[in-house]
C-alpha cells in the first residue's frame, strides 16, 4: 500500500458505484479508472468496520 502512495497513479478517479450501511458496517463498491491499469479500470470493495465514530478494521478485495 505504501507503493501506491509513492507512485499514485496517474490520471486516476473513483466511482463510487454502491455503498451498503448496517449495524456498524459499511461496504463500498468503486470503480477506479486510470490509463495505467490494464483495459483502463480496476473495481473493487471496501469493507468498513465501525465503532464509536471510528473505523476498527478495513478489508479492500480487488475484483477480477
Amino acid at each position: 500500500m505504501a507503493a501506491g502512495w509513492a507512485h499514485p497513479l496517474t490520471d486516476m478517479h473513483l466511482v463510487i458505484d454502491r455503498v451498503e450501511i448496517q449495524d456498524g458496517r459499511v461496504a463500498v463498491d468503486w470503480t477506479c479508472h486510470s490509463p495505467q491499469l490494464p483495459g483502463g479500470k480496476g473495481q473493487g470493495r471496501n469493507s468498513f468496520e465501525l465503532a464509536n465514530g471510528l473505523i476498527t478494521r478495513l478489508v479492500t478485495t480487488l475484483k477480477t
